[in-house]
């Protein structure tokens, strides 16, 4: 069962030791900083009703200009040839730099069609987006559906006016409109894109000489259908996941899928800036910066993106920077993933079992029959081993009665190639037999799974945006099982492809953090659905309290619309969704690494405040 995440990615270790991104293959950077707004004159009326200013900034430029000069000096990345270039176009071009009265939102998405359209950049080209200036926040659009009651983020470029108006100029580039200009841009360049974000959605006012990156639009702010580009396609949002599904045909790089995101602060926290040695600067790239020239200062190898988030200095006033993105543990500017390893005291009982069918004295010895797993597993699910030209493990799901043949992979079989293969199994198997359901998940936590269409929004020329079937229903039946059928003829001969999404629901008293993997039997893969975001301090919950609501692939919660398909030699498949949940956030990044033959993390520990859900995806031929 193929899919694009199928695909091995280099680890660190297949490079010479130490490994640090050495500018051989050219970075190429837009850099934006805005202090000084067009239309601050005027007035806006905050949401506590108090007046308040559209303030001015005074360290984006600052910091502007210390990315670039990092990019230069210390990646030795070639510097504009003037203060003119606005564009891409040029065959030298390597850094465009928007300050003040250019970075205008015509000019922002001119540069951004120009880095698309650049011939000289490739897919192992690492392409640098940083932003400092203002965000803001404002009610979606009634015009566009699946989004009634959610909130757009955007950002605010030099001539963004706060009063609702009906000038393209005036709008700003709302988070959608970016996420599919880095979408094409992953297409081209095959996500090797660091994006930083100096901003936030909102404004605290300020506090002891410190200024935020951020205004509260009035509540009657109207985003108007102008701040759209004609050619955004919004049918979908962030991520991929697991083998057995895998991101709709199209949108293999959507959302935080092409790109890693560092935020200076969580949604609902505050970007400041204030004076750093005579000068005003924004807390985040001043600490970012820091860190980021220690590392090629000291050459250190392997620092991922999630590393580098939590080695920012603590921030003033609660600021907690923000790691996002599919791959947040590649090392820096690079699609090398940091190694993964796993250690154990003593081998399991699971790796025992399935071992001991295949070799017995370091020889081969085939044994036909059923592998008993664990108790964790036993009440759903056994091997079975059987030998025909060549073995064959068997799954069963004891609930269902689904069979799914695992296949070994093109390996030969031999001693030195099945024992790392058989060990995989066995971590495989444990991750997927670490169970913690509790009591208030089955009372609080709602899972479904629904068909997607394409529904045009009510305003004419714009493309159409996933949404649920206006007749669809949840595929889960009366015992927790989703089924799928997949291979539907369709009218003309060939084959429907349906799109689908999950939705979350939670009523616990308490905010919850998700990871949310796909298990797939047929290759052995842990892939992941969701993930939180990693955080200088716990970050934002993926579900708040009481009604929390998480989407993945419609809506604005993250995550790609799923499609799912079957191998020609099979007419069933059956895939796990496995859902963690904590009070507290968790790092499990390393606990699935992709498919069957590669390194997996191991199972994670337990925590009193965890409790773990499973869902059997039962795909049949129709």
């Amino acid at each position: 069962m193929s899919s694009q995440d199928s695909v091995d990615k280099p680890m660190a270790t297949d490079l010479p030791d130490p490994f640090i991104f050495t500018g051989e293959t050219p970075l190429f950077a837009l850099i934006i900083g805005i202090d000084k707004y067009k239309h601050n004159e005027h007035n806006i009326t905050a949401h506590d009703g108090i007046r308040t200013h559209f303030d001015n900034l005074q360290g984006c430029v600052a910091d502007a200009a210390d990315i670039k000069e990092f990019l230069v000096q210390t990646l030795k990345v070639p510097a504009p040839e003037d203060d003119t270039v606005e564009t891409f176009d040029g065959p030298n071009t390597y850094i465009v730099e928007l300050l003040d009265g250019k970075a205008t939102r015509g000019k922002i998405l001119e540069a951004f069609q120009s880095l698309i359209k650049k011939t000289t950049i490739g897919h192992e080209n690492p392409i640098l987006i940083y932003f400092a200036g203002h965000g803001g926040e404002a009610d979606a659009p009634d015009w566009w559906p699946g989004y009634k009651g959610f909130k757009i983020q955007m950002r605010l470029p030099y001539d963004f006016d706060p009063r609702s108006n009906t000038d393209r100029d005036s709008q700003g580039i709302l988070d959608w409109e970016l996420g599919y200009w880095l979408t094409e841009l992953g297409k081209k360049n095959q996500d090797n894109i660091t994006v930083i974000l100096d901003s936030c959605h909102s404004s605290s006012g300020t506090r002891r000489n410190t200024v935020a990156r951020g205004i509260k639009l009035e509540p009657g702010y109207k985003i108007h259908p102008s701040a759209l580009s004609e050619e955004v396609d919004f049918s979908s949002l962030p991520e991929a996941g697991g083998r057995s599904t895998k991101p709709a045909k199209g949108h293999e790089h959507d959302g935080l899928a092409s790109h890693v995101l560092l935020a200076a602060c969580s949604k609902n926290n505050v970007s400041y800036e204030s004076d750093h040695n005579g000068k005003s600067r924004g807390h985040f790239t001043v600490g970012l910066t820091g860190i980021l020239r220690d590392v090629w200062q000291d050459y250190e190898k392997e620092v991922t993106y999630e590393n580098l988030i939590r080695r920012i200095p603590d921030l003033q006033w609660s600021q907690q920077p923000e790691c996002e993105g599919r791959y947040n543990s590649r090392i820096l500017f690079t699609t090398m993933e940091h190694p993964v390893t796993r250690t154990t005291s003593s081998e399991s009982d699971i790796s025992k079992k399935i071992r001991q069918r295949f070799i017995t004295d370091n020889k081969l010895k085939i044994i036909p029959g059923d592998i008993q797993l664990d108790d964790d597993l036993k009440r759903r699910c056994k091997l079975t081993l059987g030998q025909e030209d060549r073995p064959t493990l068997v799954y069963v799901d004891c609930e269902t009665g689904t069979r799914v043949p695992l296949s070994l992979g093109p390996v030969p079989f031999d001693i030195k190639h099945i024992n790392p293969i058989l060990k995989r199994t066995a971590t495989f198997f444990e991750a997927l037999g670490d169970s913690n359901e509790s009591d208030w998940t089955k009372e609080s936590i709602t899972i479904e799974q629904m068909e997607l269409e394409n529904r045009p929004p009510s305003t004419g020329g714009r493309p159409p945006v996933l949404t649920p079937k206006s007749c669809s229903r949840n595929l889960m039946d009366g015992n927790g099982v989703f089924h799928i059928p997949v291979d539907i003829p369709d009218k003309d001969g060939g084959r429907v492809s349906t799109k689908y999404g999950f939705k979350i629901t939670s009523t616990y008293t308490k905010p919850l953090y998700a990871w949310i993997f796909c298990f797939n039997m047929s290759d052995l893969g842990i892939g992941t659905i969701h993930q939180p975001s990693v955080s200088k301090g716990q970050g934002d919950p993926c579900l708040s309290a009481s009604n929390g609501i998480l989407t993945i692939g419609y809506g604005t919660g993250g995550g790609t619309a799923r499609e799912y398909f079957l191998r020609r030699d099979v007419d069933v498949d059956i895939c796990y969704l496995k859902l963690f949940l904590s009070e507290i956030y968790e790092d499990l990044f390393h606990f699935g690494k992709g498919p069957f033959g590669r390194v997996m993390g191991a199972a994670p520990e337990q925590f009193a405040n965890r409790s773990t859900i499973i869902v059997p995806i039962i795909q049949e031929r129709k």
